[in-house]
C-alpha cells in the first residue's frame, strides 16, 4: 500500500528492483514511480511519453564508453530543474519502465479479451 493525496490505495506492483519501482493505483488510475532520489506521481500518458523520452536517451547514448560519468542532463518543465544521469542509470530506469510498461500492457490486453 501507498499513499498520496491523503489516502491510502492498493498499489499493483509493476515492476521492482534494488534500484526502483513501478506501481499503478487502480483506485484512482495513477502510476508511481521511483527511482534513485525522485519519485513521480503520473497518469498512463505522462507515463508513457517519459519512458519514450528516457528509452531516446538510452539509444542516444548505447555506445559511450564512460558509463559511469554522471553528465547526461534531461531537463524537465520546471525552470531551472533537472536530472542528470549516467548512462548505467539511464539503463536501469529504462529497465524499470519498459518491463512495468509490459506488465501494464500485458494486463490491459487479458482484461480486453
Amino acid at each position: 500500500m501507498f499513499q498520496h493525496d491523503d489516502h491510502d490505495h492498493e498499489a499493483n506492483v509493476l515492476h521492482s528492483s534494488r534500484y526502483g519501482f513501478l506501481v499503478h493505483c487502480p483506485g484512482c488510475d495513477r502510476f508511481q514511480l521511483a527511482y534513485g532520489t525522485f519519485r513521480l506521481s503520473q497518469d498512463k500518458e505522462e507515463l508513457r511519453s517519459f519512458a519514450r523520452l528516457i528509452n531516446r536517451y538510452v539509444y542516444r547514448y548505447l555506445r559511450r564508453v564512460e558509463r559511469t560519468k554522471r553528465d547526461i542532463f534531461i531537463d524537465s518543465p520546471f525552470p531551472g530543474f533537472g536530472l542528470i544521469f549516467s548512462v548505467e542509470d539511464l539503463e536501469r530506469l529504462n529497465n524499470i519502465l519498459q518491463r512495468g510498461l509490459l506488465v501494464l500492457d500485458a494486463g490491459d490486453r487479458v482484461r480486453l479479451q
